[in-house]
Parts: structure tokens; sequence; C-alpha cells
């Protein structure tokens, strides 16, 4: 019981060697700063998709899940082809690849835009609308992903993720698709042959699923997990 009371609503981020998510890693913030005192640029994007998603995970803050997306990525994009940007962060509010609130559209363009310019893109995402073109943007490591992974269970991930209140009956459809995703993710990141990869999963530990920490942390082979604890 002790561990459960300090290990409720604890926040895990598991990454397999994964050296370049962070907006405020050192190595990111100091690139960021030489280059903007020497050419006044723009190197660093951090984006947030406006709220719309197709997940409702019960310990989600966000108020506005089915807002339409009104970014103007032509104007980001433009930014991008400048040749001053380095780093381009989508995290925060909003799945970048809900279709619903027309996310994906504007994700996969920015991508493309991002390839094109040797833009290096880290995004957090729950992967349910995934498809092969957002897959190798990962394996040829142009898309650093952090992901969602909270259980292999499908009754506790239809209920972590608020599925149902979505999905209605499809939610079990949608609740496998997204760990056929995972999978496909896994199997990406340890096809590397090097020390370092851009994929990495993000745990939040409750009542729920805390009798699956064990397993959770081992996905992908615990060895090569670097773990940090946030309360």
């Amino acid at each position: 019981m002790e561990v459960a009371k300090t290990l409720k609503n604890c926040y895990i981020i598991v990454m397999l060697e994964m050296k370049a998510y962070y907006p405020k890693s050192d190595s990111t913030l100091v690139a960021v700063q030489e280059k903007t005192e020497q050419t006044c640029a723009l190197p660093m994007i951090d984006l947030q998709f406006g709220g719309g998603c197709n997940f409702r995970c019960i310990y989600c803050d966000t108020p506005n899940y089915d807002t339409p997306n009104n970014l103007d990525v032509e104007a980001i994009s433009r930014i991008m082809k400048s040749g001053n940007t380095d780093f381009l962060f989508i995290c925060g509010l909003g799945e970048p690849s809900a279709q619903e609130t027309g996310n994906m559209d504007k994700f996969k363009y920015l991508l493309g835009v991002a390839k094109e310019n040797g833009v290096h893109v880290s995004a957090f995402s729950n992967l349910y609308n995934w498809d092969n073109e957002i897959f190798d943007h990962v394996d040829a490591g142009t898309l650093n992903v952090l992901h969602k992974l909270d259980s292999f269970n499908i009754d506790r991930i239809k209920y972590l993720y608020g599925l149902e209140k979505v999905h209605g009956r499809n939610a079990d459809k949608v609740a496998r698709k997204y760990l056929n995703n995972v999978e496909v993710l896994k199997e990406i990141a340890m096809n590397k042959h090097n020390d370092q990869t851009n994929v990495g999963a993000s745990i939040v530990l409750t009542n729920v699923n805390l009798d699956e920490r064990e397993k959770l942390l081992g996905h992908g082979g615990g060895e090569y997990f670097q773990i940090i604890w946030r309360a």
C-alpha cells in the first residue's frame, strides 16, 4: 500500500536513450542561444495544436477537446524554409494526429517541410491515427516521438483514455489499433543499430495500472531504458 500511495498519479517518462526530445535539454538550449546571438534567428519553434484530441484521458486537464486547428502552417513553413530554424517541438494542448479537428493534415505537412529543410521535429502523441507516412519519418530519424503507454489491457486502455466517450461502440477497435501502433513503433526503435533512438514512452501510473508497472517499464527491452520520474 505504501508503494501505491507513493506512486499514485506519478508521471514517468521512459526513454530509449532519447537525447533530443526536451526543449529545455542543455544541449538544445545552448545551440539555440548561440544561434540566436549570432543571427537574431528563430532556431526553435514550440507549437501547440489547440486542444483537439481523439482521446479523453482521465488525468488530462485540456479544457477544449474539439477545438478546430486554426494554426497557420504556411507561416510556420516559411520560418522553417528560411534556414534559421533547427528544432520544431509539437507538444502540449492537442493530439497532432487527430483527424477530427484538422490536426493530422497539418502535422504531416509540417513534417514534410521540416524534413526538406533539415529541421529536427519532436512530438508527443497517442499514436492512434498514425499511418505508414508518419512511421516512415520516425524510421528515417526525422521525427522524435514520445508516446502514451499506460496499459496493455484493452479494458484499462478504454477506461484510462476515455475511449467510449469519443468512439462509443468502436472503443475496443480503437484500443486494439493503438496497441498495434505501439508495437510497430517499438519494432522501429529496436531496429536502430546504434546507442540512441528517437522513440520514448510516457507512462502515467495510477491505482488502475500500478500492477503493470514492471511490464510497462520493461517494454522494448528494459536495458535500453532511461527513466525520468516527475512528481
